[in-house]
């Protein structure tokens, strides 16, 4: 969490070493940012990436100084979690930090076929599957805001008021996880 000096005595504090992540503006970029005297690196609109899966993009201004992504973030397939192994008790008040509103993108949301288990990637059947309603419903029953779907990808995109642990399940993998 906090604590200055970070990834190998970094200006920004930031630690982030896990393969395919990396933050917007870029490590290189927090370092120039940083104001180590005062132990404050404030970023407007920071984003976390992890190559093939998605990103959080944090909405406003946020302090980064010293934080240690590695263990605060987390983006899987269609799972994000910030302070998920920090425990409710040890997360940030609302609003601060990273327990902030930000937008949620992630890749690899395809409605598949019930016999072949396979990805429909057309998108006009997947209109006519109704699977962006099925999307919409299973955003807003994790008491988020739909943002978009883009066909073409498959990327379901997102509004969180703050954090905790967000995977979206559409109805059809419900189904499968009672069969």
């Amino acid at each position: 969490q906090q604590g200055g000096g970070g990834e190998r005595g970094r200006p920004c504090g930031v630690v982030l070493t896990q393969e395919g992540y990396y933050t917007v503006p870029s490590l290189d970029q927090l370092d120039l940012m940083a104001d180590q005297k005062r132990g404050k690196c404030v970023v407007e609109g920071f984003t976390v990436v992890r190559e093939g899966y998605g990103k959080i993009h944090f909405l406003g201004t946020t302090d980064v100084y010293g934080l240690n992504l590695d263990q605060l973030v987390s983006i899987e397939y269609k799972e994000v979690s910030v302070y998920g192994s920090e425990g409710e008790e040890n997360k940030p008040p609302i609003g601060t930090s990273l327990n902030k509103k930000a937008i949620i993108t992630l890749h690899g949301y395809w409605p598949h076929c019930k016999t072949t288990r396979q990805p429909i990637r057309d998108p006009q059947a997947i209109l006519s599957l109704k699977y962006i309603d099925k999307l919409k419903n299973a955003v807003k029953n994790l008491g988020a805001t739909f943002l978009d779907y883009q066909l073409e990808t498959g990327t379901c995109v997102f509004e969180v008021e703050h954090f905790s642990k967000y995977k979206l399940v559409d109805d059809e993998e419900s189904e499968e996880e009672e069969e």
